[in-house]
């Protein structure tokens, strides 16, 4: 008799040898297929597939049958099944069938914009597919702030794909199916998509990832993540295999998830956001109110999400035009509440970002609600958490990594989205005293280094034929701060004004008006005057509404013409100063004085100028050598020229720049002090008869050199203007037409059409008179009096309005002639000085009479 082989099922560690025990087993009951099929519960398919090895491993259902009806414990047999599963993975696979998942959802119908994002997705992932070298999944990770559109891109993308990767879609929202840091439920999902039995998933996280990883070897499966919490989340759910794709959607940049693309969304560009309300919301009721239309995705900054709330609900109000939910919307404190609808939420959106921020974090977050402008640096935010830098910086890495704030076009710049901000405003409150404390640093923050600044570019201490590197550089730092924080501090100084902050105001207005001054924006001097002026009276300040109203007078004369305003400034400024006049104020009433008798002479009151002018200059002289007498001759010299008396006040004007050259003499005020002499120096040169352009050459270079090395942006293209001159003057043609070009590069960062208006005049007779290129002549004859139309300058406009006649009647265009010489006719009606008017009407119609003829 041939004894029975033994059954051992702790012995067994692959399928084969699973198969083997079973047979052994099923051999012992003595009974047909059909008998023990019935025994069993089994069909005899299935008894037949596990006996016959057309399964690799049975399932644990059918196993439990068939060990019953063997009589044999469930136990050992389970623990078995397990080792050969661990051996042979994709046997689980054969056990239930090849499965082929299709869980992507579809991207929103009325989907909208991206092309060039999803074009330039499509292009790495084909690169990825083809590329010969590739190993591990190719993972694409698309990051950006809340509401940003990643999801829909993404889906939008994964549908684009399908078609490459034959063997199905896996879809999960991390965030909402798991707990950080482990994926939880996401695998186990994955596995049962892929065909594995919920009994046969491991339970250890490290098992099912290994799982996943063996079942998609050889597979070609599009993988969407979407809204992932970190890198940790997302590493077990990559397959290690080259034919599938991973699509990941996280608020974070996950800049260490290996071999990942990382794409940054941005919000959506006009063309796009408009596309996206009349798609959702109607093209037609869009198309009828365009300004409504563009002011609602103003309002929405761009964020699809905000955007396509808006347009929801306007669908939803048929009796509302865009304007009308504009108008909600314009209201900061409501603009959240209303950007709600159903189910879409953009504060939810961003709560769940707020929600994982550790409390420093969040505290940051909260308190840069009070940041005044689009961008703040990390030096403010050093400030306002009152941290050092270096740790506050670590604060605002988290943040930035999040999403919440995005580097700005500077480097060491941040900004917020308009709707994060509002959001972060909600959150912060009024009365709270951190957010107190930190607003009370910031305002102190913004004024002394507005107050540093202003002394580094105008130090009273500085000798100009011995330069200090020290200043220099100082000087370079204050530039610097100011071009990034220039927009900001107007935004600082209203909030002063509106908070009753009055010292705080008087001291910003003063220092935004200087270099708003000094940068030739006038629009922006005027405002912080009248700003700073009101704070001044409310705190009864003689002093600062003094020097408040010098600035306002040099705004009246340099970019108004308007002489009369300025000396009523400038006498009430005296009047402040005067009676109680502490030494250090002599040099602002002697200077006064001197701008009163400037006035005066625009005004063509001889008395009173000599008034001025012997009283500043007694004032000056009692400074003694040095300054003092400098400025006493810089008031003669300027009297001379303007007097016509030119060749009298170029030696005067000389000796002025000699004396200040002078080791001993220090210069107030300076660079504006220097500049200003040598300017008029040059000018005078040029206007002298006969000229000496090569001494103007030579002072307006220097010129030149301080204009740049202090920033006088609204000096430096009247410099360059004054350049050309001197040079044509020579000669030299090809430079001057350069030195006119650079200038209007620096006019174009100015509003200042005056400016603008004397450089294309100058380049435009440039063409007409040395090139004989009258169609560029032409145009610039015609830009020079738009530009002193704009500047309501009508004698200048006239004046290019002529030129722009007689450059087109060389062209043979007389009917254009004719039109520019009537245009320059009606301009003279603005003009106030009749007996010039009738001079130059008078010549006019003689060129329109010949003209006709």
């Amino acid at each position: 008799m041939v004894a029975m082989a033994s059954i051992d099922p702790g012995r067994i560690q692959t399928a084969a040898e699973l198969r083997e025990q079973l047979g052994r087993a099923f051999d012992r009951q003595g009974l047909s297929l059909q008998e023990f099929a019935a025994k069993a519960g089994l069909s005899v398919t299935t008894v037949r597939s596990i006996l016959g090895g057309k399964t690799s491993v049975p399932h644990r259902g059918s196993l439990d049958a068939f060990v019953t009806a063997c009589g044999q414990r469930l136990e050992p047999w389970r623990d078995a099944r397990a080792r050969a599963v661990r051996a042979e993975p994709k046997a689980l696979l054969a056990a239930r069938g090849s499965s082929r998942p299709l869980q992507l959802p579809s991207a929103p119908p009325d989907f909208t914009g991206r092309t060039r994002e999803l074009g330039d997705l499509l292009e790495v992932c084909a690169r990825g597919r083809e590329s010969p070298r590739r190993t591990g999944t190719p993972a694409v990770v698309l990051t950006g702030p809340p509401g940003v559109g990643k999801t829909a891109l993404a889906l939008r993308l994964c549908e684009e794909l399908q078609g490459a990767y034959p063997d199905g879609g896996l879809f999960s929202r991390l965030r909402e199916d798991n707990d950080h840091p482990g994926s939880g439920g996401t695998l186990p999902r994955f596995l049962r998509a892929l065909g594995v039995d919920a009994a046969d998933v491991p339970d250890e996280r490290a098992e099912q990832a290994a799982l996943f990883r063996t079942l998609l070897v050889d597979r070609r499966m599009l993988i969407m993540l979407d809204d992932a919490v970190d890198e940790a989340q997302v590493r077990p759910l990559l397959p290690n295999s080259a034919g599938s794709l991973v699509v990941v959607t996280s608020r974070k940049a996950l800049p260490t998830l290996e071999g990942a693309t990382s794409h940054r969304l941005d919000v959506l560009d006009r063309q796009d956001a408009q596309a996206l309300l009349a798609r959702v919301g109607g093209p037609d009721r869009m198309a009828a109110d365009t300004d409504g239309s563009h002011l609602v995705a103003e309002l929405c900054g761009g964020l699809p999400l905000a955007l396509r709330i808006a347009a929801a609900r306007l669908a939803a109000r048929t009796d509302w035009t865009p304007s009308d939910l504009a108008g909600r919307l314009t209201d900061a404190r409501r603009r959240l509440r209303l950007l709600r609808v159903g189910d879409l939420d953009v504060r939810v959106s961003f709560e769940v970002s707020y929600r994982a921020l550790p409390e420093a974090v969040a505290r940051l977050f909260r308190l840069l609600a009070i940041t005044p402008g689009p961008t703040f640096s990390t030096a403010l935010v050093a400030v306002i958490v009152e941290l050092p830098l270096p740790d506050a910086e670590e604060l605002l890495d988290r943040l930035i990594l999040d999403q919440l704030v995005e580097p700005a076009d500077r480097p060491g710049s941040y900004r917020m989205h308009d709707l994060i901000k509002l959001f972060a405003a909600e959150l912060l409150g009024d009365g709270d005293s951190d957010t107190q404390r930190a607003a009370s640093a910031m305002f102190s923050w913004y004024a002394e280094n507005l107050e540093r600044s202003v002394s580094h570019l105008f130090s009273p201490s500085e000798r100009l034929n011995r330069p200090d590197p020290q200043a220099a550089a100082a000087r370079k730092t204050a530039r610097g701060w100011l071009d990034e924080e220039h927009t900001n501090l107007l935004y600082i100084l209203a909030i002063c004004h509106a908070r009753g902050l009055d010292e705080l105001t008087t001291r910003l207005g003063y220092g935004v008006a200087v270099l708003a001054r000094q940068r030739g924006l006038w629009e922006v001097c005027d405002d912080a005057l009248e700003i700073s002026l009101a704070a001044a009276d409310r705190l009864g300040d003689r002093h600062w509404r003094a020097l408040l109203l010098n600035q306002q007078g040099e705004s009246w004369a340099s970019h108004k013409s308007s002489w009369s305003d300025a000396a009523a400034c400038w006498q009430e400024a005296v009047a402040l100063l005067e009676p109680d006049c502490a030494d250090d104020a002599k040099g602002l009433v002697a200077n006064l004085h001197g701008r009163l008798a400037n006035a005066y002479r625009e005004l063509d009151r001889p008395e009173d100028e000599a008034r001025e002018e012997a009283t500043a200059t007694a004032l000056l002289a009692s400074f003694g050598a040095g300054e003092g007498k400098a400025a006493a001759d810089g008031i003669r010299a300027q009297g001379l020229f303007a007097s016509g008396r030119v060749a009298e006040a170029i030696p005067l004007l000389e000796s002025v720049v000699q004396e200040l050259e002078r080791p001993d003499v220090t210069v107030a005020n300076f660079p504006r002090v220097i500049l200003g002499y040598r300017l008029n120096l040059a000018k005078a040169c040029l206007a002298v008869q006969p000229p000496r352009p090569a001494q103007a050459v030579t002072q307006l270079l220097e010129c030149l050199d301080l204009c740049r090395e202090y920033g006088q942006e609204a000096q430096e293209a009247e410099v360059l203007c004054e350049l050309g001159k001197a040079y044509r003057a020579r000669g030299h043609h090809a430079r001057a037409r350069q030195a006119w070009i650079e200038g209007l590069e620096a006019v174009r960062a100015l509003p200042s059409p005056e400016m603008e208006g004397r450089l294309t005049y100058e380049l435009a007779d440039h063409f007409a008179s040395w090139k004989k290129d009258y169609a560029e002549a032409c145009a610039l004859f015609a830009r020079s009096a738009a530009a002193f139309s704009a500047a309501n300058q009508p004698g200048n406009q006239s004046s290019a309005l002529l030129r722009l006649a007689l450059a087109r009647q060389d062209l043979g265009d007389g009917k254009g002639a004719e039109t520019a010489l009537e245009e320059a006719l009606a301009s003279l009606e603005r003009i106030s000085d009749k007996a010039w008017v009738e001079r130059y009407r008078g010549y006019i119609l003689r060129t329109l009479e010949a003209l006709r003829r």
